[in-house]
């Protein structure tokens, strides 16, 4: 769930987006079942697929959605559910990679 936060003194406003996992039965170190959420801005999906571009140099990443984005559409209800949609798909595609996520960046 996408959430706006309004102008601040150094921003002019941005849009947050909530992630959840869950711990799969044979997940190491985790209760199955248990979950976790965090929110990210999009500036941190963009710093995790560089992250593990030079960690797993070699290895085909699903690609990130672009960031594209015309100044007056960073607000726009529209352009904020296709952005969701589309880290959606990432982050599931990524959850798919064996060797991403067993990469200390996914655990971070």
């Amino acid at each position: 769930m996408p959430a706006k936060h309004s102008n601040t003194p150094y921003t002019g406003g941005y849009v947050s987006y909530l992630v959840t996992t869950r711990a799969l039965a044979d997940t190491p170190g985790f209760t199955s079942g248990s979950q976790s959420a965090v929110r990210r801005r999009f500036n941190d999906f963009v710093a995790l697929a560089s992250a593990l571009k030079v960690r797993l140099r070699g290895y085909f990443l699903p690609p990130r959605p672009h960031k594209s984005a015309v100044e007056g559409q960073l607000m726009a209800d529209s352009f904020i559910e296709e952005r969701r949609s589309g880290l959606e798909r990432y982050l599931q595609r990524l959850a798919m990679h064996e060797a991403a996520v067993k990469s200390e960046v996914c655990a971070r």
